[in-house]
């Protein structure tokens, strides 16, 4: 069992990719914490799956320091973050309000960034790399326009430059693969 000892933090977890990855964790023995700004589909899922809720906003700094603490305390540590909440701002750029750009910038950028500055912040020392590898994998190899954008991968950049603990050599995963 790959995840057998390991707690995951799941932001977007109540819904589509999230809910997905959170099954796979648990079926192959992972703590999940799923974190999301809608109590209920976080909480279905939870109730089939035997995860944990914590009801916070991915994209606000002080609602997912809060978060990333209550997971660390109820298990003990935190190993891995999918930094998977995002949605929204698809659409043609001409027709697209600043407003409606806006949101989809703190939807699917800010949401990536403030989750992995407050797990990487609330979870030292560190016990895996795990974290760094799922929002690697999601802004590098991902042939979208939301992760392919210049944001983003300046986003892995100002990450990468507080993971210096990491091993040099960080290849590309998917999320099953660390």
């Amino acid at each position: 069992m790959r995840f057998k000892n390991k707690t995951a933090l799941i932001t977007g977890g109540g819904t589509g990719i999230g809910v997905a990855v959170a099954r796979q964790i648990r079926l192959e023995g992972g703590n999940v914490a799923l974190v999301g700004r809608r109590p209920d589909p976080l909480h279905a899922v939870a109730e089939e799956i035997g995860a944990a809720v914590v009801v916070a906003d991915a994209a606000d700094g002080t609602s997912m320091k809060a978060a990333v603490l209550a997971v660390v305390e109820q298990f003990g540590g935190l190993d891995i973050l999918v930094a998977n909440a995002g949605g929204h701002g698809v659409g043609p750029t001409v027709s697209m309000s600043d407003e409606t750009w806006d949101l989809a910038i703190r939807l699917n950028l800010n949401t990536a960034f403030v989750s992995a500055r407050e797990t990487l912040r609330g979870s030292e020392p560190p016990s895996s790399s795990a974290c760094f590898h799922l929002l690697r994998h999601h802004i590098h190899d991902c042939d979208c326009p939301r992760c392919g954008s210049l944001p983003a991968a300046w986003l892995l950049r100002e990450v990468s430059a507080g993971l210096s603990w990491l091993p040099a050599r960080l290849p590309p995963c998917s999320p099953f693969d660390f």
